[in-house]
């Protein structure tokens, strides 16, 4: 709703040893100093510092590349999703993970996916900005993960929990570990469709 509304006003309408152990653990901690493009350092294969860019540096850069190429559209919708990004990391207090990132994009992707089913049959110029939107915004959107997959990830949590035979009276129990290892990865339809299959 939040979406359709500024598309609404957009448009003009209403409503090893030790010390190498503890050089390569610390070149793993979160730079909290640095800004939000370095949240991660790691070792390429020369033992050489390497910067880990954040999907905040993504959006950012490809915002830039829209600015040079003046493409207001894609630059408009480039900012929103680098909005809701950098929202949702001031509202965590800390650089967003890789899964919570992803979590914000697909978000994003739905509610601009609202926006385009809502829009009266009439506004076909809401409708094609919404579109074009949702093109740019999955463009750093993760793949969903496959059935198969989410199936890999549930038997080993069902190994953990010591669930051999699920029934539907476990899926509580279940969802609280499972749900935390596929949020930003998987489609949560899908993974309760998934999870219920397995049911006895």
């Amino acid at each position: 709703a939040a979406v359709y509304q500024q598309l609404e006003r957009g448009h003009g309408i209403g409503p090893q040893s030790g010390t190498e152990a503890l050089r390569i653990r610390k070149s793993l901690i979160p730079c909290k100093e640095q800004d939000h493009g370095t949240r991660l350092r790691s070792l390429n294969a020369h033992n050489e510092e390497v910067k880990i860019m954040s999907k905040i540096d993504d959006v950012r850069a490809a915002m830039v590349e829209a600015m040079k190429a003046k493409d207001k559209a894609r630059k408009d919708s480039l900012s929103m999703l680098l909005s809701a990004l950098k929202n949702a990391e001031i509202n965590k207090r800390e650089p967003l993970t890789e899964e919570e990132e992803n979590a914000v994009v697909k978000k994003e992707i739905k509610q601009t996916q609202e926006t385009y089913e809502m829009a009266p049959a009439d506004r076909e110029d809401i409708r094609s900005e919404a579109a074009a939107r949702m093109a740019v915004y999955k463009e750093f959107a993760p793949v969903d993960m496959s059935v198969e997959q989410i199936r890999e990830v549930i038997a080993s949590v069902l190994s953990e929990l010591g669930i051999g035979n699920p029934t539907a009276k476990d899926k509580g129990t279940i969802m609280k570990v499972l749900m935390p290892r596929v949020r930003g990865k998987a489609d949560g339809r899908v993974v309760n469709e998934t999870l219920a299959s397995m049911f006895r």
